[in-house]
C-alpha cells in the first residue's frame, strides 16, 4: 500500500484529475494486458505466436466497440465521482468557513457589510450603465432621431439650452426639408381624481406629430391626431400603457370615459403601446417632472399657427431625419431657418436679441443630447478609477490626502478632453511612477497634454 493511501486526505490532495488522454491511455493499457495474457496462454498450449495472435483477435471480437463502450462507462463513473467529490468538498469547506467566521464575529460583520455594499453599488452602477449607455434608445430607427434645442448665453448665468418656442416649431415644421417628422413637447404634473385616490400624474403636453417621430402606436383606442391638436379643439387625453395598468387595472372599457382632474374633465381616447416614454424632461422641468422615466398622460399642445407668438422656449424639439440625411445637414438647414426668425416673427425675435444672447439652434443626435457625446469616455474613466480603488490595500489609507490631490489632478487633466489613448498612457505612467516612488514624473505626460490644450484655448 502506498503511503498516501494510508494518510487521510493525501490521496485527494496529490491525485490528478483523470483527463481524456489519461483515460485513453489506461484503457489501452488494460486491453493490451488482457490480450497479451490470453496470447501467452495459447502459446503455452502449443500454438505459434502468429496463431495465438489470430485466435485472440477472433475470440475477442470487435475490439474498438468494446473499448468505446468501456470508455463511456468510465466517463460516466468519473462524472459521478467528480460530482460527489464537489458536494463533499463544498460541505466540508462550508463547515470550516462557518466555524472560522463564528470565531471572529467582528470581522464577519465587517466583511458581510462590505460585501453587501460593494455588490449593491456595483449592481446599481452597472444597471444604470446598461439602461442609460449600453442599450439603444427605445424607439424605432433611433439613429435617425435628433434633438432640436436653442443654446443661449444668459447674462450672469452662462450658457444654457433653451427649448423650442411654439412659433419656432411652426416655422421649423413648415420649412424643413431634412426632417421626415418634427414635434415638440413640454412636461408638467397635475392631480388625477378619477379611478381611485387622488394622485399626481406626469403629463406630456405634445404635438400630435411626436407620436410619428417616436414611432408610437396605440394599444387601445387611438393616439392624438391633427384635429385633436387644432386650436380650439376640445382637450382629450391618451393614457400610457403603464398608467392604464396601474390606475385602471388594464380595463379597455375606460376608452371613451372621462378622466377627472383638478383642471377639469377630459375624454380618454386611447392607450399607448408599452414602454413609450419621452427621451428627456422639458428644458425647465423640475425634479418632479422627470418625463424621461415615464409619462402617465399625453395631451395635445394645440398650437395656433397664426400666432400670436412670444419669445418663450419651454418645449423640447425632436425630429426624425429623412433616410440618408445626416444631423449635420439638418443643423445647416435649421441655422438658415433661424436667421429668418426676425422676419417671420418680428414681435418675438429681433436681430439685437439674437446677437446679445448668442441665440442659435442646435440639431444633434438624440442619443448625444440625452447622454452627452463624452459620457461613454467619462464612464470608462470612472470605472477604471473604481477598479483601482477596489484593489487598494489597507496600507494605502495613509496616502488618502495624496490620493485626493491626484484625483483633483486627474480632473484637471480630463478637462482638456484627452483621447482614450492618452488616458491609458497617463494611467500607465501613474502606475510606473508610483512603483518607483517618483511622483514628480507622473506630471510630465499630463503637462504635455494640458500644455497643448492651453495653446489650443489661447
Amino acid at each position: 500500500m502506498r503511503w498516501f493511501d494510508r494518510a487521510p486526505g493525501a490521496k485527494r490532495t496529490f491525485s490528478l484529475p483523470r483527463s481524456r488522454g489519461r483515460l485513453d491511455a489506461e484503457l489501452h493499457e488494460e486491453f493490451a494486458f488482457h490480450l497479451a495474457e490470453r496470447r501467452d496462454e495459447l502459446v503455452a498450449a502449443g500454438m505459434s505466436p502468429e496463431q495465438a495472435e489470430a485466435e485472440v483477435q477472433r475470440r475477442f471480437g470487435d475490439f474498438e466497440s468494446y473499448r468505446a463502450a468501456t470508455r463511456r462507462i468510465d466517463e460516466d463513473t468519473i462524472r459521478q465521482s467528480a460530482r460527489a467529490e464537489f458536494w463533499r468538498t463544498l460541505a466540508r469547506e462550508s463547515r470550516h468557513a462557518v466555524r472560522a467566521l463564528t470565531r471572529q464575529r467582528a470581522f464577519t460583520v465587517v466583511a458581510f457589510c462590505t460585501l453587501a455594499l460593494g455588490i449593491g453599488a456595483t449592481t446599481a452602477m452597472y444597471a444604470v450603465l446598461d439602461a442609460v449607455v449600453l442599450r439603444p434608445l427605445p424607439y424605432a430607427n433611433a439613429d435617425r432621431l435628433v434633438a432640436v434645442l436653442h443654446p443661449a448665453v444668459v447674462p450672469g448665468s452662462g450658457e444654457r439650452n433653451w427649448g423650442v418656442s411654439p412659433g419656432g416649431y411652426i416655422h421649423f415644421a413648415r420649412e424643413t426639408r431634412t426632417l421626415e417628422a418634427f414635434g415638440i413637447y413640454r412636461t408638467y404634473s397635475f392631480t388625477v381624481t378619477s379611478g381611485g385616490d387622488a394622485e399626481l400624474a406626469r403629463v406630456a403636453n405634445a404635438t400630435h406629430t411626436m407620436f410619428d417621430v417616436l414611432g408610437a402606436r396605440a394599444a387601445y383606442g387611438r393616439l392624438l391626431k391633427a384635429e385633436d391638436d387644432a386650436p380650439g379643439a376640445p382637450q382629450v387625453v391618451v393614457l400610457s400603457y403603464e398608467y392604464h395598468q396601474r390606475r385602471f387595472g388594464g380595463d379597455p372599457a375606460v376608452i371613451g370615459s372621462t378622466l377627472e382632474t383638478v383642471f377639469g374633465s377630459f375624454p380618454i381616447i386611447g392607450v399607448t403601446n408599452p414602454g413609450l416614454t419621452l427621451p428627456m424632461p422639458g428644458p425647465f422641468a423640475d425634479a418632479s417632472n422627470l418625463a424621461g422615466f415615464g409619462v402617465d398622460l399625453w395631451m395635445a399642445a394645440r398650437i395656433d399657427a397664426a400666432g400670436p407668438f412670444y419669445n418663450n422656449h419651454p418645449n423640447v424639439g425632436v425630429g426624425r431625419l429623412k433616410p440618408g440625411v445626416t444631423a449635420e445637414a439638418a443643423q445647416v438647414e435649421f441655422a438658415t431657418l433661424l436667421s429668418r426668425f426676425p422676419e417671420q416673427m418680428p414681435t418675438a425675435y429681433s436681430e439685437r436679441f439674437i446677437t446679445n444672447y448668442g441665440f442659435r439652434v442646435s440639431v444633434a443626435p438624440l442619443r448625444d443630447a440625452v447622454l452627452g457625446p463624452k459620457v461613454p469616455r467619462g464612464l470608462d474613466v470612472k470605472f477604471v478609477k473604481a477598479g483601482r480603488g477596489c484593489h487598494a490595500g489597507p496600507a494605502e489609507g495613509r496616502e488618502a490626502a495624496g490620493q485626493r490631490g491626484r484625483e483633483r489632478e486627474e480632473e484637471v487633466f480630463l478637462a482638456f478632453d484627452p483621447s482614450s489613448e492618452q488616458i491609458g498612457e497617463a494611467d500607465l505612467l501613474d502606475r510606473l511612477a508610483e512603483a518607483v516612488g517618483d511622483h514628480d514624473q507622473r506630471n510630465d505626460f499630463r503637462e504635455s497634454v494640458t500644455g497643448a490644450g492651453e495653446e489650443g484655448l489661447g
